[in-house]
């Protein structure tokens, strides 16, 4: 996510059952280390109709010693999940299709503030 930009993620389903997939982003306003080098901060979460949101600060720490002695800081980067909550896994569409539409709207507009950056 941070190497290549990504600017948003997208996940078109809500798992059957809680705890199914890990979760890969932290709790409310939590801050998270992810392996050695990356930090993630939840910035906010909201709930629209059938689209959850969530944004993220995500930081990454200098190990090298050469960027470390030039004084080299490491960008922050935002990074937004999208969650569709009206698609069952296994069902072709979602309960209400035009959720689709809004969701894309959403993305879209996120990448138009934000470099249009990969999803």
């Amino acid at each position: 996510i941070y190497d290549y930009n990504v600017c948003a993620i997208v996940v078109l389903c809500t798992p059957e059952k809680p705890n199914q997939y890990p979760p890969f982003w932290p709790d409310e306003r939590k801050s998270e280390m992810y392996g050695p080098v990356f930090t993630v901060d939840q910035l906010s979460h909201s709930h629209i109709d059938y689209i959850r949101t969530w944004m993220f600060e995500i930081n990454k720490k200098i190990i090298s010693l050469t960027d470390l002695m030039t004084g080299v800081k490491a960008e922050v980067k935002k990074c937004q999940l999208f969650q569709v909550t009206n698609w069952p896994m296994g069902d072709k569409v979602p309960s209400t299709p035009a959720s689709l539409v809004d969701l894309m709207i959403l993305v879209e507009r996120w990448r138009v503030r934000h470099d249009n950056g990969p999803v």
